[in-house]
């Protein structure tokens, strides 16, 4: 059949909407103090992936994009209370075994108890202060704080049983439908879309799974707050102590850069 080309019918026009990214701002999280604990980068990708098509073209599908949480190569040994003091610290120079979070808080308490952080080696029990802060702050049950970041993954992961969707590998995964802040992946997702979307440029040319474009230093933080025992005030006699906050830092390396420093062992 012939073709027939009318020239006077050629048409140039151009959009006025722009396409845009789901992101949210990244929020401001205040804390009396920060510390800063290693994790691996290709453990982080790993962790946390998004899967995106082109089938639909609709972005009022709540499941256009569908996040997942493998927990499988999320650190299992990390201690909050380990964590390396960064800002806000009492005291320096002090050995990098003598400045974590656990040191730090009990410092906290000598400051508070004692009128400076220099008493703390009026308590006799320093050892058994920093044990408790590191068994509160760890993994062992419900109410510890690695224990419960953990189950909050495993809440959005790949095997959870309460979770409806799952694709055709029976890898259970989120959706937009879940707004909520427990949404981990979807969190992460939003805000890297906020601070560095240029970042979702090279993603990769398929329907399957891909990591979050984590690079090199970038940083997961959150809140810990620290009380101290109830009535410890009661020691010296001074007002109730207020807790302490600390923003713990997971800052992103390479395998060979990571530097997280060991306990001292007088103090297990």
């Amino acid at each position: 059949m012939p073709e027939f080309v009318l020239e006077a019918f050629q048409s140039t026009v151009t959009m006025t909407t722009l396409g845009a990214l789901d992101s949210s701002a990244v929020p401001e999280l205040d804390a009396d103090a920060e510390a800063v604990l290693h994790v691996d980068l290709d453990h982080m990708k790993s962790v946390f992936k998004y899967q995106t098509d082109s089938a639909d073209v609709l972005d009022v599908d709540a499941s256009d994009l569908k996040y997942y949480v493998n927990t499988t190569s999320w650190p299992t040994t990390l201690n909050p209370a380990n964590a390396k003091m960064d800002v806000g610290a009492f005291g320096s120079g002090f050995a990098d075994n003598k400045k974590f979070v656990a040191h730090d808080f009990t410092r906290y308490l000598a400051d508070e108890l004692f009128g400076t952080h220099q008493g703390v080696d009026l308590f006799n029990n320093e050892v058994a202060l920093l044990q408790n802060l590191r068994l509160i702050c760890g993994s062992g049950a419900a109410g510890r704080t690695w224990y419960d970041i953990v189950a909050t993954l495993n809440a959005v992961s790949t095997t959870a049983v309460a979770l409806a969707n799952a694709d055709e590998s029976g890898d259970k995964y989120t959706t937009n439908a879940d707004d909520s802040i427990e949404n981990i992946c979807r969190v992460l997702h939003r805000q890297i879309a906020s601070v560095a979307p240029e970042r979702f440029t090279p993603i990769t040319d398929s329907a399957s799974p891909q990591s979050l474009p984590f690079a090199v230093d970038d940083i997961i933080s959150f809140k810990l707050i620290i009380n101290p025992a109830a009535n410890q005030h009661s020691l010296t006699g001074v007002a109730e102590i207020a807790p302490r906050s600390y923003k713990i830092k997971l800052v992103m390396k390479t395998a060979a850069n990571i530097a997280n420093t060991e306990v001292d062992a007088a103090e297990q």
